[in-house]
Formats: C-alpha cells, sequence, structure tokens
C-alpha cells in the first residue's frame, strides 16, 4: 500500500510476522561461538531470525510445541540429571550442502562420554 493511503509521506515499517512453531528440540546454547557463526547464520538458518542462539543441538525433534508441558519438562531433567557437566571441544566445522545446517565436528565417536 502507498504512503498516500495513509495519508502521510513516513515509510511503512514492514510487517515481521514470527511463525508459530511446529517443532522442537533440546539444545545447548554456546554464545561463545555467536561471533563466529552469526554472519553464517543470518544467511542460512531461519532459525536465527527467531531467536535460537548459536548451539549444539541434542534432541530433535523433541515434542510438538503443544506438548512442552511441566509434566515433559521434568521428564527431560530426569533423564540429564545424571550426567555431570564435561568439557567439550569442536575442532572443525562442515556441512553437507543439503542442508542450511552447519556442523561442528568433534573427536572420534565413542571419545566424548
Amino acid at each position: 500500500m502507498d504512503a498516500a493511503v495513509w495519508g502521510d509521506d513516513r515509510p511503512m515499517e514492514p510487517e515481521v510476522t514470527v511463525p508459530m512453531a511446529a517443532q522442537s528440540a533440546v539444545l545447548v546454547p554456546v554464545p561463545e561461538a555467536e561471533p563466529a557463526v552469526s554472519r553464517h547464520r543470518a544467511r542460512l538458518d531461519r532459525a536465527a531470525a527467531w531467536g535460537v542462539p548459536a548451539h549444539v543441538t541434542i534432541l530433535y525433534p523433541f515434542v510438538t510445541p503443544p506438548a512442552i508441558t511441566a509434566a515433559a519438562m521434568t521428564a527431560l531433567a530426569g533423564a540429564v540429571a545424571s550426567v555431570q557437566a564435561f568439557d567439550c571441544e569442536f575442532p572443525a566445522t562442515g556441512g553437507s550442502g543439503r542442508t542450511s545446517c552447519g556442523s561442528l565436528r568433534g573427536p572420534p565417536r565413542g571419545s566424548v562420554l
């Protein structure tokens, strides 16, 4: 719609529509990675525009958003309660080229836990 219809010459602000979540995931935010990946995420990962921070995905998909209840969160907390914090390094990055998702390459399988 042009500005004349609105009765002034101010530019219209674009309407930003945030889609209702159709999926969920269990993530560990990694704020230290944001400076290294934010430029790429802004271009390739629509979740970045939705406010999802740089992260490591633990479980995807998790449950449908309506199923994220107090009971589901209690069950999730119980499932991970016995896992102690640990340091982890991702010495390399990569991507398949088939998706907008990049990946961090960790140590060989079986050596983390």
